[in-house]
């Protein structure tokens, strides 16, 4: 997910320049050259006491204690939204503020922690991290369960998950049950109203390098959802196949049905700004995709044109708009994006339009 549409409020923290001390005592024959203040490049320190003043199902106030500028006046304040058990770090930066509004997506959970940013461009460490749920609506019931306690897998009697009552302030309606491929995605594979919960079969061969993980969020009747446990390592229930049955063999891989050309149109020292274009070679259209791949290098993005994106580490993914939801057949669609590098500028080389391998233009 990516922030947009921030409104920021709140009085600017101008930084105070670091001062000489004074010598006291007869001065030396010699000439002497005043000290001077340090200009040695050092970050500002973190900001501190991050709270929530207001959260609605689509909006979050936050304010913060302002950094102690280091060597170099604080101009900007950086926003960090991180959805767990998912692949997507969202975030913006605010001006020189203590406080600000930055849309949210009901019921999803996020942990956001606040870093400043001085003229040098050098970041603070960050403050302290705010885990937190949006409520389903903004009428009647806004309050969440509390987290379930003490999940855990066991395996006895068949793959099993038991867990601790949630409470409410009405009262408890059931429980969501989330697999966790332990990288990026999750899916729902059960609601129930009780505390435990028999682990379905896997349907089909997991994809190489898939993590068997799971967690657990209450739900009250309003809808409101509580933040999730931890997540437990498991398995799932394999059937067992008939003796008569033999297994398929296996199909051949079909050829990539898209192409997807990355180009670095501009580069200067610390950023890029890079087109992508994605071909559909099939003869559907496509409705909605996102275009995953991993930089060759130590780019970050900070902007895209004509795409939402969300990254972490060195994987990103880019995700239509309103406006280009759809890729025609034999059709193509292009986006921009900005961002920043340090030790490596190397392009990707490898993509997926929408989890399926595409050949590199």
């Amino acid at each position: 997910m990516v922030a947009t549409g921030l409104v920021a409020v709140g009085a600017a923290n101008a930084g105070t320049a670091p001062t000489g001390s004074v010598g006291t005592g007869p001065l030396p024959t010699d000439s002497v050259t005043p000290s001077q203040p340090s200009t040695s490049p050092f970050a500002p320190t973190a900001p501190t006491d991050l709270t929530v003043t207001s959260l609605l199902s689509h909006s979050l106030t936050l304010s913060w204690t302002a950094s102690t500028p280091g060597c170099c006046p604080i101009t900007e304040y950086g926003i960090t939204m991180a959805r767990p058990f998912t692949d997507v770090i969202g975030g913006t930066r605010v001006a020189n503020v203590a406080t600000a509004t930055v849309p949210v997506y009901p019921n999803d959970q996020y942990t956001i922690s606040v870093h400043a940013i001085d003229s040098s461009g050098q970041s603070s460490p960050s403050s302290n991290l705010i885990t937190l749920v949006a409520p389903a609506n903004d009428t009647g019931d806004m309050s969440a369960p509390t987290t379930p306690g003490n999940l855990t897998f066991t395996d006895a009697t068949g793959p099993t998950l038991t867990w601790s009552a949630s409470t409410d302030d009405v009262g408890v309606t059931g429980y969501n049950v989330y697999h966790f491929d332990g990288w990026y995605s999750s899916k729902l594979v059960g609601t129930v109203t009780g505390t435990t919960f028999a682990v379905p079969p896997w349907t089909g061969p997991p994809p190489p390098g898939v993590l068997h993980q799971y967690y657990v969020r209450a739900f009250d009747a309003a809808g409101n959802l509580s933040i999730a446990t931890n997540a437990v390592n498991g398995h799932p229930a394999i059937p067992t196949p008939s003796p008569s049955t033999a297994p398929p063999s296996p199909s051949p891989s079909p050829s990539p049905a898209c192409t997807v050309t990355y180009t670095n149109v501009s580069q200067w020292p610390g950023g890029f700004v890079a087109r992508l274009k994605a071909v559909n070679s099939g003869s559907a259209p496509i409705r909605g995709w996102k275009l995953g791949f991993t930089f060759g290098g130590d780019q970050r993005i900070t902007a895209a044109w004509d795409a939402t994106f969300n990254q972490s580490g060195a994987a990103a993914t880019l995700r239509n708009t309103h406006g280009n939801a759809v890729i025609p057949a034999h059709g193509s669609v292009s986006m921009e994006i900005r961002g920043t590098w340090h030790g490596s500028d190397a392009a990707p080389t490898a993509f997926l339009l929408n989890d399926v391998p595409c050949a590199a233009g």
